[in-house]
């Protein structure tokens, strides 16, 4: 870690973000491991989940058209009212769905963290450690969700019902109450996953993050362009390389050589991705509490 990051007395995003880059350079293949068993366990309940969900509102009467009226209104109150009783064991999908997403989204932090802390993913040990915490994060996750839901009810759902343009200024105002309301609790994860239970986490994410909330937005835009950026100069070499490839054999031949590439990249890259983030969120943690140690000794000292 750069000397700047290990300075507890500032957040500094930039040299946070070299950090992130140079430890994925040198553990991207224990990271595309790792997340190579994340992406397919994801892949695995969204199929599980979504099955459940739509036969559940299709076997309630909802065809397709409602579900296009429902991206029209931007409101899922009438697919709801559409769905009558066929919307309880929605409800309870969602909730289990909820639970089984909080976990699966912690296995890659804890990997990340485990990375910060040893030099190592261990993705098992993420997976035992995530899964032995599965109540705390998933509670964690539906109280946040929950708020989130009560926030989008009033700001968007409500005046979507009364007009498309009240709904899309109410979407707005929501995402960015909703950006605000992540930066915030932005460590929750880590903090449950280090220990703490739901109710806790809250109110240590809140003070982790105090003070260092616009630092913390600003890391998370960096560490997102770097995927831009990758993904970009990904989506210009295989332009290249049809249009190379295109002089000398068939377009059909050239369209399916670079996209069984692309596949193959596609499939690396959002596996290291998925360690990506996680070890960012990791990174962006240890520092919050060594500010938060700091904080602590400074004002030991003044008393």
């Amino acid at each position: 870690m750069s000397d700047a990051a290990a300075n507890p007395q500032t957040f500094r995003a930039t040299d946070l973000v070299c950090t992130l880059l140079s430890t994925t350079r040198k553990n991207w293949l224990s990271m595309f491991v790792g997340g190579l068993v994340v992406l397919l366990l994801g892949l695995l309940v969204l199929l599980v989940f979504g099955s459940m969900s739509f036969g559940s509102l299709l076997a309630g009467g909802v065809d397709f058209n409602d579900f296009r009226r429902f991206a029209d209104k931007m409101s899922p109150l009438p697919l709801l009212r559409e769905a009558g009783f066929a919307s309880l064991p929605l409800i309870a999908i969602w909730l289990a769905a909820l639970f089984v997403s909080a976990t699966l989204l912690a296995i890659p932090t804890q990997a990340g963290l485990n990375l910060v802390r040893t030099g190592s993913v261990s993705i098992a040990q993420a997976m035992g450690k995530s899964f032995g915490r599965w109540f705390a994060l998933g509670l964690a996750f539906l109280l946040m969700q929950l708020g989130i839901i009560v926030l989008e009810i009033i700001l968007v759902w409500v005046p979507s019902e009364f007009n498309s343009m009240l709904g899309v200024i109410g979407n707005i105002v929501n995402t960015i109450v909703v950006i605000a309301i992540s930066l915030a609790l932005a460590p929750l994860l880590l903090v449950i996953l280090d220990g703490s239970g739901a109710m806790d986490a809250f109110g240590r994410s809140l003070r982790l993050t105090r003070g260092h909330r616009l630092s913390i937005l600003l890391f998370a835009l960096l560490a997102a362009l770097a995927v831009f950026v990758v993904i970009l100069a990904a989506g210009v070499i295989g332009a290249i390389a049809y249009f190379l490839l295109a002089l000398i054999l068939s377009d059909a031949v050239a369209g399916t050589i670079v996209g069984i590439f692309g596949a193959l990249f596609a499939l690396c890259f959002y596996s290291v991705v998925s360690i990506y983030f996680g070890l960012g969120a990791s990174l962006a943690y240890t520092r919050l509490l060594a500010l938060d140690a700091g904080s602590d000794g400074e004002q030991q000292a003044g008393d």
